[in-house]
């Protein structure tokens, strides 16, 4: 499960290294005094990469059972606020997340695979 938010943090770090990030400028250039952010940055979201990998298919499958229902509760949360939940390509997103899921369901329902 915490594969996929550690592979979407160092993504972020490599934009922030790279300077496609300004609020975030002054703090890296603090923490990057030596110039190791952005290779630190590539190599962890390589290193996330393959971890998911080596995860395999079926569990990153299965944790869209556990995404899906909290992007919800997200957009419950965010409504309650007034504030808008999703953007356009957010939405494209939570679409295929819950696609997920629901193929998720079905092959555990069919005991195609098994937990």
């Amino acid at each position: 499960m915490i594969l996929v938010p550690y592979l979407f943090s160092a993504v972020y770090g490599i934009k922030v290294a790279f300077g496609q990030e300004n609020r975030a400028q002054a703090a890296i250039k603090t923490i990057s005094g030596s110039g190791y952010i952005k290779p630190v940055a590539v190599i962890a979201s390589g290193y996330c990469l393959w971890l998911l990998y080596a995860a395999g298919v079926k569990y990153l499958l299965l944790s869209a059972l556990l995404y899906a229902p909290g992007a919800l509760v997200y957009f419950w949360a965010k409504r309650q606020r007034h504030e808008r939940a999703f953007t356009a390509t957010e939405w494209v997103i939570l679409a295929v997340l819950v696609a997920l899921a629901v193929v998720a369901v079905y092959l555990l329902a069919t005991q195609k695979i098994t937990l």
